[in-house]
């Protein structure tokens, strides 16, 4: 919801209007890649499952850790200000790209293996 109404649940906390106008930019910015996450977790998951803990681990700190840490460091030099908000739907889009591509390449493995078996 944070996303479709960003200027109802600014104007929660404030009545600020220029307050609420930034508020309002900002959550749709850092909102935008939240969509992609439920993939990610879920992978992550399945990796856990699958007795790959170094792989879902490698997910779980790659969006937080590896990727948005440096990017909210790096971007607002660029951007200023808006690089922060900005540093997190990047650190989301990337962590989805890379973990859809880590599960594609692990889960062929993983099952090439139990042909073999067979």
């Amino acid at each position: 919801l944070p996303i479709l109404f960003p200027n109802l649940f600014a104007g929660i906390f404030s009545n600020n209007t220029d307050l609420i106008t930034y508020t309002t930019w900002a959550l749709r910015i850092y909102m935008a890649g939240i969509f992609s996450l439920g993939f990610q977790v879920a992978c992550q998951q399945s990796f856990m499952a699958l007795g790959q803990a170094k792989v879902s681990l490698f997910i779980a700190t790659l969006r937080k850790i590896i990727l948005l840490i440096p990017l909210a460091l790096i971007l607002p030099k660029f951007l200023g200000v808006k690089g922060i908000y900005i540093a997190e739907p990047v650190s989301d889009v990337i962590s989805v790209i890379v973990t859809s591509v880590l599960c594609v390449i692990t889960l062929k493995r993983i099952f090439s293996e139990m042909e073999d078996k067979s």
